[in-house]
């Protein structure tokens, strides 16, 4: 198992252990274990120096189904998007517990 699957399977843990306790349908787990939107941006400043830099966002709302997904973008260089993932897989399954 590779190190990313590895980060996003315990990112799904608690989400799992959630929907075994509330009997869920293995349907709803499967749609709630992935993102339902991800969103790259990228935004160009120019610096100090007169240089052009690309700055790139990274969000991933997992599911909107209750209203606004929470969270925010992410501004990193060397951010793996999988990590964002696995992040945002937890935040439905903390605020429903």
């Amino acid at each position: 198992m590779s190190k990313q699957t590895s980060l996003y399977e315990e990112a799904l843990k608690p989400l799992k252990k959630a929907a075994a306790v509330l009997n869920l349908e293995p349907n709803i787990v499967e749609a709630l274990s992935s993102p339902e939107r991800m969103l790259i941006v990228s935004i160009p400043v120019k610096m100090d120096d007169g240089k052009l830099k690309v700055f790139t966002g990274y969000r991933a709302q997992h599911n909107t189904a209750r209203g606004p997904a929470k969270g925010g973008i992410r501004y990193q260089t060397l951010l793996l998007v999988f990590l964002l993932v696995a992040e945002k897989a937890e935040s439905p399954v903390i605020q429903r517990i």
